[in-house]
């Protein structure tokens, strides 16, 4: 039965990955037709007839965006919601982005006929552990955590099984581990580009690449999500009818021990680090909060520098690089002095069986900014 795809931002990390898995990994026959929430002018280039482009604004209500998606949405089989809103404080951001997905689904609901499922683009940040330390791994049916005003992602997923209630389309929600990509997009988690840029600067001054973190996080793990892989799987789970009405876990499948793996993605770049780092500050205690310097004071005033090092390579226009750096995403995880890490085994459990190296998945991002002259 063919299919019709809504991506509700193709902006951000994940809607950008998602359309290119549609675009080269499926067919017509599987794929009719790829409607496109987006407000840039790069994906007209592509020249795939499947592709139909809208502009919606999730922040109004719902009556509003219904006009706007009789026409367009009426053949929706399958709604990817990935859109995501900043804001500074607490209140307002779970706020803001609780409301972006109630419009979002009351409107989708209204307008689409023929729609079999939605799939929520969650967080591994549903378990709270972004905020302090959690059994872990962290498993789908664990127990919820903390202030639900302070988790916009618990009013989300209440409000998709709430509506979905008594209805013939089902939904899945996708709990995925910080997202790995090359591609770029200002407000969001861009970890591989601000990695890249830390360890190229302190090469160009023949500084030591320091982990601007903890004992104990250095000594801890980490888990990520290729980008490419977690759209093939939300893809799969959204298809697969034994996967109906699922939440999932999802990382590459493995785990890094940040000491062994930073001086490796260090060199990459040419920089210096070394797995036995001298802390000067005391090995906090668990759920402390502590860094040896922030990343983002360390940035204040290195602007000059990253042009020296674009203007000497000659790839000029990677100097505009620079404003979209993630320093205080990064501050924030290395602060922590707990490791965070997911169980994926319900979905292994359910059939999936993608794995992608995490190391590898720093690389190939390293190298496909380079490819795109976003790194020099």
């Amino acid at each position: 039965m063919p299919r019709t795809a809504l991506i509700t931002d193709a902006d951000g990390i994940a809607g950008v990955a998602l359309l290119k898995h549609l675009l080269d990994s499926t067919s017509k026959d599987e794929w009719t037709r790829i409607v496109v929430n987006t407000r840039s002018k790069t994906h007209g280039k592509t020249n795939d007839n499947r592709i139909h482009f809208i502009d919606l604004d999730f922040s109004r209500r719902p009556g509003t965006l219904i006009e706007h998606m009789t026409g367009p949405c009426a053949s929706i089989t399958h709604a990817f919601f990935c859109s995501y809103v900043h804001k500074e404080s607490f209140e307002e951001l779970n706020k803001a982005n609780a409301e972006l997905f109630e419009n979002f689904l009351l409107a989708l609901t209204a307008t689409a006929s023929a729609l079999e499922n939605v799939t929520l683009l969650s967080s591994s940040k549903y378990y709270g552990s972004h905020i302090s330390p959690v059994p872990t791994p962290c498993r789908e049916d664990d127990v919820r955590r903390g202030d639900p005003a302070d988790n916009f992602y618990h009013a989300q997923e209440d409000f998709l099984t709430m509506l979905q209630m008594n209805q013939t389309w089902t939904w899945n929600v996708i709990r995925p581990e910080p997202i790995v990509s090359a591609a770029v997009v200002p407000g969001e988690f861009n970890i591989a580009l601000t990695l890249a840029m830390y360890f190229m600067m302190t090469e160009h001054v023949v500084e030591e690449a320091r982990m601007p973190t903890n004992e104990r996080c250095w000594n801890g793990i980490a888990a990520f999500s290729d980008a490419k892989l977690l759209a093939e799987f939300c893809v799969w789970a959204a298809i697969n009818d034994d996967c109906a009405q699922q939440a999932f876990n999802f990382s590459n499948g493995d785990h890094l021990v940040w000491r062994f793996v930073w001086p490796l993605l260090a060199d990459q770049f040419g920089a210096y680090s070394t797995p036995d780092q001298i802390f000067q500050k005391p090995e906090p205690v668990r759920g402390m909060l502590q860094q040896e310097f922030s990343l983002v004071e360390w940035a204040s005033d290195k602007k000059a520098i990253w042009d020296r090092v674009c203007e000497e390579t000659g790839i000029l226009e990677a100097r505009e690089s620079f404003s979209s750096a993630s320093w205080s995403e990064l501050d924030s995880m290395f602060q922590r002095s707990w490791s965070v890490n997911v169980s994926v085994n319900k979905a292994r459990k359910f059939g999936w069986t993608g794995i992608k190296d995490s190391f590898d998945c720093f690389v190939d991002a390293f190298e496909a900014l380079r490819q795109e002259n976003v790194l020099p």
